[in-house]
């Protein structure tokens, strides 16, 4: 009987520390407010995140519950592109970004705006994409597209279309 006993509280004692576990990899360990982060490659400013809040990880994960805005700069410093978003979360490991909630991306070159309510971003690829049900309002200068889909280069000058299409626009000929 004593041997059940103790057998039923390590058990017990297992499962109590299962939950803990849980909840640490949920909970963040760092919390930021008010974040202005400057990333740089060969001394030139590449990116510019600011956020409310950013909440940091065990496993160096990061999230911003209250939103997120973005600018990407050319190899030459000039700002070229902006995101902004509801939310987002960033997997350090893989380098991806992932955004919801009314989330805008203007291409200030090319003049053209991406509005979605969810968008991934691949650091790696520099590639941003939606899947294919997802969709997608593309305005340009010219034309309004309705899409579903969407895979494009991270300053969003050059993007393909991977659902369906609707919408005014206008087909150049080659």
């Amino acid at each position: 009987m004593v041997f059940a006993f103790l057998v039923s509280c390590e058990e017990e004692s297992v499962d109590k520390q299962e939950i803990v576990e849980e909840l640490s990899d949920s909970l963040p360990v760092r919390v930021f407010n008010d974040v202005s982060m400057l990333y740089s490659q060969n001394s030139m400013v590449r990116l510019k995140l600011e956020a409310p809040i950013q909440n940091q990880y065990e496993n160096q994960d990061e999230d911003y519950p209250e939103g997120l805005y973005l600018e990407i700069y050319d190899s030459l410093g000039v700002k070229t592109t902006s995101l902004v978003a509801d939310q987002g979360k960033h997997d350090v490991k893989s380098h991806k970004f992932r955004v919801k909630g009314n989330v805008v991306v203007i291409n200030f070159v090319e003049g053209t705006k991406l509005e979605t309510e969810v968008l991934n971003w691949d650091q790696a690829s520099e590639t941003i994409y939606t899947d294919t049900l997802t969709p997608v309002v593309i305005t340009t200068p010219k034309d309004v597209i309705n899409a579903n889909g969407l895979t494009a280069n991270q300053d969003f000058s050059e993007y393909e279309i991977t659902g369906g299409v609707t919408g005014i626009f206008t087909l150049k000929d080659e």
